[in-house]
């Protein structure tokens, strides 16, 4: 099993560039949580998933971030909180530190 983030929306604080709108805004419709957050929420939103699955049950190993949107904060705070992997639309990432393996996803929305 996998957490595929916490609350799936982004309520970080708003683009400030438009490379980031366009990310933020248009690739997905307000769903990327983990694109920027602040790195100790991002961490402690991972911890809790993880924790609130564990108590059904789930021992999850993997994140996917939803719209697979995560900035480098967010993916460091994701290998402090103990996943094995994480993933973009392209990559597949090894965790804390590993080589990346391309595995492109086949989207459609």
């Amino acid at each position: 099993p996998v957490l595929h983030g916490y609350y799936h929306r982004d309520d970080a604080t708003p683009p400030r560039t438009a490379r980031e709108w366009l990310r933020r805004r248009v690739l997905t419709a307000g769903e990327g949580e983990y694109a920027a957050l602040d790195p100790a929420e991002a961490e402690r939103r991972a911890v809790r998933g993880r924790e609130l699955l564990r108590g059904i049950g789930l021992e999850v190993e993997g994140f996917v971030p939803p719209a697979w949107q995560i900035d480098v904060d967010a993916f460091a705070a994701v290998a402090r909180a103990g996943f094995r992997y994480t993933t973009t639309r392209d990559w597949l990432y090894p965790l804390p530190a590993g080589a990346p393996v391309h595995a492109p996803s086949l989207v459609y929305s």
